[in-house]
């Protein structure tokens, strides 16, 4: 089955416990998001990516899922890496230090964002692959 994005959906989340907003960003059309979206105009293709934004006066993490690229599938370990740099992100801004011996704030998070993607890619149809090609 075929990812149906049919060009740009999105869902945007309040962060729990950290504050701040999550946009998760679903794309089969890149100029759309290369329109709306200072950091693309001259970047040229983009498969997927996390940064910082903002919506009104919260801070926002955007990741963006562009489903109709010419590079590979979004697969199971591009949502993980997208999220975990989401995560990342927002506990670095908060300063929160994980580390190998104390992670459970960051597991939980990840947990939190991974979900609510999933959550949206069911919600709207698209299909995560478990192959890149």
């Amino acid at each position: 089955m075929k990812a149906m994005v049919m060009n740009t959906k999105t869902k945007l989340l309040s962060i729990p416990i950290y504050k701040g907003k999550l946009m998760i960003m679903v794309t089969d059309d890149i100029e759309f998001i290369q329109k709306q979206e200072p950091e693309f105009r001259n970047a040229g293709e983009v498969f997927a990516h996390t940064y910082f934004g903002s919506i009104k006066d919260w801070q926002c993490i955007k990741i963006i899922f562009n489903f109709n690229n010419s590079h590979s599938k979004i697969t199971h370990g591009c949502v993980a890496h997208e999220c975990i740099h989401a995560c990342n992100m927002i506990l670095e801004h908060r300063g929160i230090i994980s580390s190998f011996n104390n992670d459970e704030a960051q597991a939980y998070f990840l947990e939190w964002i991974v979900n609510e993607c999933y959550k949206f890619f069911d919600k709207i149809g698209c299909k995560v692959e478990l192959k890149a090609k």
